[in-house]
Formats: C-alpha cells, structure tokens, sequence
C-alpha cells in the first residue's frame, strides 16, 4: 500500500511539473527569425540567436502580422486605481503599441529594413485594404529575402535586389563563390524555379529560355529540349506555336528573318519583316514593296518609293490575307493566338487574330491597349479631351472579346488593379475583391 501510495506521489509531481514548465515555456513561431515565448510573468520576442527582448504583460497576435504588445506597471500605492475603459488587461498606466511584426524586427536589428511597392507604411488598413503588395523584400548586411506582407519569411538572405510583386516573373541574382546565379522565384513559395551561370538572355518559362555563356555561345531551351543556336535567336520574342519556324527582329528594326531551329535563315523571294511569331501555321509580317529602279540622264539611280503591306502569311510564305485596317505591330501572337495592332486612326489600337478576325474592334476614338494578363486587356480612353461617347469604351476584355466589367459596375469604380492568385485572378480596388476570374479569364463571380 505504501508502495502505490509513494508511486502515485511520484506521478503526480512529475505530472505538476510538466504542466508547470508546459506553462512557462510555451513558444509561438512568428516567422524564421522570430518567436514568441511565454513566461512566468508575460511574455518576450525572441530571434533565432537567441536574444530577448523586455517582458511585457500581455502580447496579441492579430491578422495580417500585426502585433499588440501590453506593459502593466506595478501599482503605485500612491496613486488612485483607474479602471480601464477597454476590453484589455490592466489599468489606464499601461503601455499599449500597435506595431508590424518587420517593424519589430527592424526595432530589434534582426533585419536592417524592409521593401513593399508601393512605400507605404506596413498598417493593418494599408494591408487589408490592398494598398500594400503581397510581396515585398527584407534586407540585412546587404541580402535580400523574399517575405510576404503578414512577415512570412518565403526565401533566406540571399538575393542581390529587391523583390517586386508586379505580377510578373520575379528574377533576382545571387554570388556562388564568385558566380553569378540568375534565378526565378516563385511568387507563392519563394522557391527557385529556374537557375542559370550564364547570361539569361530571353526567359519564357523553366522549360523554354535562352542563355548566353562566358565563351559567346547562345542556347535556347525549347519545351525542355537544349539547343546550340545563332546569335539572331537573341532577338526572337515570341516562340512558334504548332510551327516550325523562328522569328526575330532587333529593336531598331536593322535585323529581322526567319531561321529554323538549328540558326539556319530561311529567306523569302520578297523583302517581308516578321512582325510576330509563328502560330499555327501563320505570321503577321510587313511586306516592303518598292518600285522599279530608275535611273537619271546621267545614270544615276533615283529615289525608289515604297509601300508598306502588313499582312498574314504561311510558313511557304504565301499571302493568307491582306490586312490593310493595320498600320503596326506592338505584341506577338500569345497563347491563344491574338496579338495588339495599330489601325489607321490616330492613336487607335485593336486585338485581333491569327485569322486576321477582330477579337477587340477598332475604335473611332484614341486609345491604349494593354495586354495586362494573357488574353486579358485593358482597355483605356486617350482621347483628349474624353468625352461620354469615348468612354465608352473603357473595360477590360478577355480573348473571346467578352466585357469582363459590367456597366454598373464602370459607374462607380473606375481603376481596377490586376492581381494574379494561385489559381484565380481577380480585378481590385483598394484590396477589395471585385470580380473574380478563372485562369483562362472567364469571370467567376462579381459583386455586381
């Protein structure tokens, strides 16, 4: 009997003492670098080496990685008992801060500072409201890390510049005993999708690039397949869709052809300028078309004048269909197809096919288009000065030329942001979520 007695004892004071250390040492992690440990008396904010902060009575942790921090001070005898007038612990004598959890690291040295677009403070209405991008970067002793704007860490230090979320491929650098890496990280995870030593010379995906190496030499990585090329591949924009042939064309215009996929030039019987890549079969090109050559008394050759064609070819390079609305090219055929043109009014731009169809119409007003997201455009009024009629024709348009923004909804907002999610997208203003599209830009939901 003594025995069981003496034993229960035992597992009893074991049992108090775990639940007593249990108490004390309770850890939350708040990110890589950062963790809250609760003691006896409150609780402190310790970093990965081990550093403490002072104690404070009460900590709470609330959305988007902000931090309220209490310090109750002893009572003084000497002073009147204030009941406090909110919801908190304590007396009226204490010490209540708001702060971000970057902006405690900052306070603590553990980073040097931190980078969201656009510079504004990290506030708990700034981050809900959407006026604080997703991702931004922290920097300590000169590298870079990757963190979210709730203070998650996504990479180590290790970067060489700052992290953008523009909703674009996100590139960065790092040294590796004195090499440079080029690397894409991915916007959700911080992880390296794609690495290279060489001059990253054209990036598409991890499974079609082009890269440059120390000793000049170019290959082009085409749907994961290496390929030594030419030096003309360094000026190829867009990639053959169902096609065998490559475009390019230099910035100033001095350059451009047709090369097949090991460099070779494949050249037509007329002067034709690709205007984009191959897709299924057809390419927008500008035909130069010259007069005869004459010559003077003396023999001498005159002037020739030209006129400028854009038209849609094959890869035999037969004309498919003139296309006589367009005055200029400023995007290649993207996955579905389509590619921005000039027309023939001022300022005046319109979306058309590899047919040569119409997906977003000309317009008798100025105008921009902007291929915000594949198969997405922006459409914006330039005329000047805008009236009701030109407005109208303001809207976001998806590649089946379908309005993605309702009429009622263009009377009461007007600028939406773009903003890219892991599988949806949606269309923002001041954070909140307007409309909700599918990847391939359908509209899932809207709030109007």
């Amino acid at each position: 009997m003594k025995c069981k007695i003496l034993l229960l004892f035992i597992l009893l004071s074991h049992f108090c003492m775990s639940q007593s250390g249990s108490q004390k040492d309770v850890v939350t992690v708040l990110n890589n670098y950062l963790s809250l440990v609760k003691t006896e008396k409150g609780y402190v904010f310790t970093d990965d080496k081990g550093n403490k902060t002072i104690e404070y009575t009460y900590v709470y942790l609330k959305n988007y990685g902000m931090i309220e921090t209490i310090i109750v001070p002893p009572i003084d005898p000497d002073k009147p008992i204030i009941k406090s007038v909110n919801r908190f612990h304590g007396n009226d004598y204490s010490i209540r801060v708001d702060f971000h959890v970057l902006d405690l690291m900052k306070e603590l040295k553990i980073i040097d500072d931190y980078t969201f677009i656009p510079l504004q403070e990290l506030t708990w209405a700034n981050i809900r409201d959407g006026k604080i991008s997703d991702i931004g970067c922290a920097n300590k002793d000169g590298k870079v890390a990757m963190v979210s704007n709730n203070g998650t860490f996504l990479t180590d230090f290790k970067y060489s510049s700052l992290i953008e979320d523009d909703n674009k491929a996100i590139f960065n650098s790092y040294s590796d005993k004195g090499n440079i890496v080029v690397v894409v990280l991915d916007k959700y995870t911080g992880k390296e999708i794609f690495a290279t030593k060489d001059s990253l010379v054209q990036y598409w995906n991890p499974e079609n690039h082009i890269v440059k190496t120390k000793e000049a030499k170019y290959f082009l990585t085409y749907h994961s397949k290496k390929h030594k090329v030419t030096e003309e591949f360094s000026h190829v924009s867009g990639l053959p869709v169902n096609s065998s042939i490559f475009t390019y064309r230099d910035y100033l215009g001095k350059r451009s052809g047709f090369l097949d996929i090991k460099g070779k030039k494949v050249t037509p019987e007329t002067e034709l300028i690709p205007q984009t890549n191959f897709y299924n079969g057809r390419c927008l090109v500008l035909e130069i078309i010259k007069e005869e050559q004459k010559y003077n008394y003396y023999k001498e050759p005159l002037a020739r004048e030209e006129r400028r064609v854009f038209k849609l070819i094959n890869e035999r390079f037969e004309t498919i269909k003139l296309l006589p609305e367009v005055t200029g090219v400023s995007s290649p055929f993207n996955k579905y197809g389509q590619c921005i043109v000039y027309g023939t009014q001022r300022d005046n731009s319109f979306v058309i096919d590899f047919y040569g169809n119409e997906i977003i119409p000309a317009s008798m007003y100025a105008n921009r288009i902007t291929e915000i997201n594949e198969g997405l455009y922006e459409v914006t009024d330039k005329t000047y000065p805008a009236t009701n009629e030109s407005r109208q024709q303001e809207n976001f348009y998806n590649q089946k030329g379908e309005k993605v923004v309702s009429a009622q909804i263009l009377e009461i907002i007007n600028g939406f942001y773009f903003k890219s999610g892991l599988n949806e997208n949606y269309l923002t203003m001041y954070g909140h979520k307007y409309i909700t599209l599918s990847k391939d830009n359908t509209v899932l939901k809207s709030d109007y």
